[in-house]
């Protein structure tokens, strides 16, 4: 800061409390040196944030509990100089004034008087000799964004983004500059909340953490973790104020584990993650965003499930089937099974809100592109003479064998003592069970999901919910909104034993054939 010399006992002072609460160590070199108060960070993914978040329009830091969220934000705009701007405002928000109080306040009263900040309490406010200012917010119901609507806010810093509604994120209309400095947004939290799904959608989804080798083991934690990586920035479109402008996203995870000094200082840290019920654990220790509490499919998990890599069409010594489920959602999801049993979904086809002919012709022209048109399908018994309130001769099905997909229909007989519904449930359950034992696996899922493919599966498997008068199955009102999908992958899944041949094809065409001839007499 001009005209302010900063003496380093001053900064040691801080380095005890800072280094045993937030992970960040003294010293010259390693990640990110913070030059003014000798400060660095631990981590790269720690370092890397405080360095890009300048460079994009909005930067997701975090993702999982312990790796220093909040230190980042609170020290952001000492680590860029952005203190010397007279004309740089900056707002730090959280969902509630005692968050602010407990969490927030009590870091920037350690960090920002030594850089010659005055805190004003009651307009929680810190006021810098350039005449740089920083200001804490606290939006805890919908519509309070209005408290801080108008003005040049430079820097937008959400701490604990997702617990924040969606509706207050209308404050990002005002995120703009009056100073040299671009105005740019930063979001440090954990997967849960009301903003989850939104936060998921536009970040995890689109910019998605990367694995980063072999799995590690931490001696401080005594287990094994898998490292991740962030992956390149995206350009997106993003509506704000009613017009369309393009912003620059990018996504840096970051774990407990990343931050050694914040295990080795807090030991119980690591133990009070892993006592967690299984579903806080995933979301705050391994940062999986494809959990949501109350999910169906909770052995479902992203990083395990998911095959992000380069998508391929397996191999023609895989058996393979196509599963298809009809209404004004119609989608099929298929399936391959390779020679150790595993299963891989491979293809996703989707047609909403068409006519039968187009859904037919749409999914027979599909079949031929891809190089598949010898696959047997198995059809939803909706697209039957015996399920639609139609002559039989238009039956749907009768479309799709016209044109000569091999379409058969699924079996709705589940084995002895088991509800149809039940069992398919539980055939995809099966597959996505999986265990783990100090980071390793001891039994690993037998489904994995090609994400580039199969966008509208992945999107929506994980958004089933327990039905809580009967668990095991998901809400009935999903069938018409979401499940469609999930229901495709599960008529291949249970029809994937049977080897179908041409002679099954034929006795469903004949079998519509006879049916039509009776309707007609």
């Amino acid at each position: 800061m001009s005209g302010i010399k900063l003496q380093i006992d001053a900064a040691l002072r801080l380095v005890d409390d800072i280094t045993e609460t937030f992970g960040l160590g003294i010293g010259t070199g390693g990640f990110g040196e913070v030059k003014k108060l000798g400060l660095q960070a631990i981590s790269y993914p720690q370092y890397q944030f405080l360095k890009n978040a300048p460079l994009n329009t909005e930067t997701l830091y975090g993702g999982a509990a312990g790796p220093g969220k909040t230190f980042a934000d609170v020290i952001l705009p000492i680590y860029h100089d952005f203190l010397d701007e007279p004309e740089f405002r900056m707002q730090i928000f959280r969902l509630t004034k005692v968050e602010l109080e407990q969490e927030i306040i009590p870091l920037t009263q350690k960090l920002y008087p030594v850089i010659g900040g005055k805190f004003n309490e009651s307009k929680l406010r810190w006021k810098f000799p350039s005449g740089a200012t920083v200001f804490l917010c606290y939006m805890q119901y919908p519509g309070d964004w209005r408290r801080y609507q108008g003005g040049w806010n430079t820097v937008q810093a959400f701490d604990e983004a997702t617990q924040l509604h969606p509706d207050n994120y209308t404050v990002e209309a005002w995120n703009r500059s009056k100073c040299r400095i671009k105005p740019f947004r930063v979001y440090t939290t954990n997967p849960g909340g009301p903003s989850h799904r939104k936060f998921k959608k536009e970040f995890i989804d689109i910019c998605p953490a990367i694995p980063d080798g072999e799995p590690k083991f931490s001696k401080v934690g005594g287990m094994y973790w898998q490292p991740v990586k962030a992956s390149d920035s995206v350009i997106v479109k993003k509506i704000i104020e009613g017009k369309e402008v393009r912003v620059r996203r990018q996504y840096i995870p970051a774990r407990l584990f990343d931050n050694e000094e914040m295990l080795k200082n807090n030991p119980d840290y690591l133990s009070n993650l892993l006592n967690l019920p299984e579903e806080k654990r995933k979301m705050l220790l391994d940062g999986d965003w494809s959990y949501v509490a109350g999910m169906f499919f909770d052995r479902y998990s992203e990083q395990i499930h998911l095959w992000n890599e380069k998508p391929f069409d397996p191999p023609k010594s895989w058996a393979r089937i196509s599963g298809l489920d009809y209404g004004n959602v119609t989608c099929a999801e298929f399936i391959a099974e390779d020679h150790k049993g595993d299963i891989w979904v491979y293809r996703e086809w989707t047609a909403i809100n068409k006519s039968i002919t187009y859904k037919a012709v749409s999914y027979n022209n599909y079949l031929e592109k891809i190089g598949e048109k010898n696959i047997f399908t198995v059809g939803d018994v909706n697209m039957f003479a015996e399920s639609v309130e139609l002559p039989e001769e238009r039956a749907p099905a009768n479309s799709f064998l016209n044109l000569g997909v091999k379409l058969v229909q699924v079996s709705k007989k589940p084995p002895e003592n088991k509800r149809f519904r039940v069992w398919i449930n539980d055939e995809l359950k099966d597959l996505l069970d999986w265990e783990k034992k100090n980071g390793l696996f001891v039994k690993r899922p037998k489904i994995h999901i090609m994400a580039e493919r199969c966008p509208q599966l992945v999107e929506n498997l994980p958004l089933l919910e327990k039905d809580p008068d009967f668990p095991e199955d998901y809400m009935k009102e999903q069938d018409k909104t979401i499940a469609h999908w999930i229901k495709a992958l599960q008529y291949a899944l249970i029809s994937r034993k049977r080897r179908y041949t041409d002679k099954d094809v034929t006795a469903t065409v004949e079998r519509m054939k006879a049916k039509a001839r009776k309707s007609i007499i």
